[in-house]
């Protein structure tokens, strides 16, 4: 997941706020949502501190995991309020890649 880029993705267009908008946004939240609680159940429940600043470490991996996700939310806000279907096309398209953990 750390090696995935957040894609940027120009809106083309101003389109007027469609049903399919708020679908792929609504989805993609929940995606993030879901693979962000699933990577803190599944490997941060019992981290040491040394853990977190250690690269060779799962804990660091997570961390960075996370980190991605929340790119991913920042730019799944930004394409929500700029309409851009094609961005949160991609957001989901590259989400969906992410094998789930739960």
């Amino acid at each position: 997941m750390n090696t995935l880029q957040v894609p940027v993705i120009n809106n083309s267009a101003a389109a007027p706020e469609s049903s399919t908008v708020v679908n792929y946004f609504q989805d993609n939240s929940l995606l993030i949502s879901k693979l962000s609680q699933s990577l803190k159940s599944n490997y941060l429940q019992d981290v040491d501190k040394r853990d977190v600043f250690d690269k060779d470490s799962e804990a660091y991996q997570v961390y960075g995991a996370l980190t991605k996700l929340e790119q991913m939310a920042s730019m799944n806000d930004v394409y929500r309020k700029e309409n851009n279907i094609a961005g949160l096309q991609e957001i989901n398209k590259l989400l969906k890649t992410i094998p789930s953990l739960a």
